[in-house]
């Protein structure tokens, strides 16, 4: 994949202005776009590329992740255990942790 969404960081209002008007065209533009709308709660998923970098480990965890339906709430043993690994609740914690890509990868 040549463009992708990597990592997510938030930034105040002054820099998110100055950032966005750099963006035309680009996959970030994209990202920004339907982080506004999901933010003013006119989008439920996010469809740009995501590329997260991380452990096969945390890569699976996101995974996972991505797949808990808008408005619900997983433990991280609903995930350890979806991941055919029950004993990995503290790992899925981690990984969760170390997400790269907040409220794109839900939190859980």
């Amino acid at each position: 994949m040549d463009e992708a969404i990597v990592s997510i960081h938030f930034l105040d209002d002054e820099y998110g202005a100055i950032f966005s008007h750099t963006l035309h065209g680009t996959i970030l533009e994209r990202c920004v776009e339907e982080l506004t709308e999901y933010f003013e709660g006119h989008r439920l998923s996010f469809d740009f590329p995501l590329l997260p970098r991380g452990t096969e480990f945390e890569k699976k965890v996101w995974k996972s992740l991505l797949g808990i339906p808008f408005g619900e709430t997983c433990s991280y043993f609903d995930i350890a255990s979806r991941m055919n690994n029950p004993n990995a609740v503290r790992a899925v914690g981690r990984a969760n942790g170390a997400n790269p890509i907040a409220i794109v990868v839900p939190c859980h």
